[in-house]
């Protein structure tokens, strides 16, 4: 991906400097494009993006891995959350369905 600049005019004004001709994406610092791939979705990152470069393939890991860590946050407040109601169950099959809910997100994490 290339992004060009517009070419100012030549001028009698010495104090202008020469802006660069284009500026590639990978001169963007690393914190720049990973703002920019959360707008990508998991499947465009580990099956595409992740392939470009070495450096796209860096900043698509350090990406979905934090999609990782923050689901990993979710479900272990969810967790919590069943086991806190696993102990106050009224009925019998209130419990076992909490229990089944349990042990479906034990099976994800």
């Amino acid at each position: 991906m290339l992004f060009k600049k517009r070419r100012v005019a030549p001028s009698d004004d010495s104090s202008l400097q020469r802006l660069p001709s284009c500026v590639h994406i990978l001169d963007l610092p690393p914190d720049t494009l990973l703002l920019i791939l959360q707008y990508c979705s998991y499947r465009e990152q580990s099956q595409t993006l992740r392939l470009v470069c070495a450096h796209f393939s860096q900043v698509c890991t350090t990406s979905l891995n934090s999609m990782f860590w923050c689901l990993r946050a979710k479900l272990d407040s969810t967790i919590k959350r069943v086991d806190e109601a696993l102990m106050m169950s009224p009925t019998d099959e209130y419990q076992m369905l909490l229990c089944r809910s349990h042990n479906a997100l034990d099976v994800i994490l």
